[in-house]
């Protein structure tokens, strides 16, 4: 039930930031961002230096066809007296909308106890394989959308990648225009809070918006950050927290590798079940339960 519930800010915070694009850029050497990407005006508007560094960091993160990521994910959930923490950690592939795959680890909080699961799509069949109890089910790949669940197949920026608009290319030619992205942030009332300095000692911009800023989403209490290496023009991390009928959710996820595969081996969206597998009706990808 609490997995069910707050996928729908998920979903929601997905289709509002619109988040667009990737290819991984080469790592430069530490450095602080230009002044000017740190400016903030008394109407919160984003400045030019502020609006193109975003556009950019959206092109290199979902402007490409295929992409191949590593990422690390805490997640916190609490409803009245019950709360979940978990660390997620993905190695997720993407080739289209519908073809992806995507290696699963859920470390407990205290990292005494991990479940690993993979979940591979070929466009028509979703397979879900559960190493340890020897399981996994097929199902119809349309299944992703449909189920709630289906959000922990693979990681944020991931799901944002798959469910981006057929149109995206042209989304990000028209951001291309600066009166137009301006319209367009404005709108979303997103801002820049400042900057952070990541674990390796990267200065990160960091963008924010949150749900009293956008019509759709009055209804939903919820906040996302974005954070922008300026150097490498790279979308590192987001932050999302929010809360509805009592339910409380934060998720953390660093974007730790990224690359753009040409292309990927004939096989690798395809599994093969191991000798002594059974196959199961259904297998969800929790952290949790039997």
């Amino acid at each position: 039930q609490l997995m069910r519930r707050f996928s729908w800010w998920v979903s929601l915070t997905v289709i509002s930031l619109w988040i667009t694009s990737s290819a991984s850029a080469k790592q430069a050497p530490p450095q602080a961002p230009p002044t000017a990407l740190l400016e903030r005006t008394p109407t919160k508007a984003l400045t030019k230096d502020q609006r193109s560094l975003l556009l950019k960091a959206f092109k290199n993160y979902f402007g490409i066809d295929r992409a191949q990521s590593t990422t690390t994910t805490k997640l916190e959930v609490k409803s009245g007296v019950l709360s979940f923490q978990a660390v997620v950690n993905h190695q997720t592939s993407i080739e289209s909308a519908t073809r992806y795959r995507s290696e699963i680890e859920y470390v407990s909080n205290d990292h005494t106890s991990t479940r690993k699961y993979l979940v591979v799509s070929d466009g028509r069949i979703l397979w879900v394989y559960r190493p340890d109890a020897k399981q996994f089910a097929i199902l119809p790949q349309q299944e992703f959308g449909k189920n709630p669940l289906a959000l922990l197949n693979v990681d944020l920026l991931s799901t944002i990648f798959l469910l981006r608009p057929p149109n995206v290319q042209e989304v990000l030619k028209k951001l291309d225009n600066d009166a137009e992205m301006s319209k367009s942030l404005t709108q979303m009332g997103l801002e820049v809070v400042g900057n952070e300095i990541d674990a390796l000692g990267n200065t990160l911009v960091t963008y924010k918006i949150s749900g009293d800023s956008i019509p759709q989403a009055k209804a939903f209490d919820f906040e996302a950050r974005l954070l922008v290496d300026p150097a490498t023009e790279a979308l590192k991390q987001i932050h999302f927290s929010g809360k509805q009928q009592g339910v409380q959710v934060k998720i953390s996820e660093l974007v730790l590798e990224r690359s753009a595969p040409a292309s990927f081996e004939p096989k690798h969206f395809s599994f093969y079940p191991p000798i002594g597998t059974k196959r199961v009706s259904k297998l969800s990808v929790v952290p949790w339960g039997d």
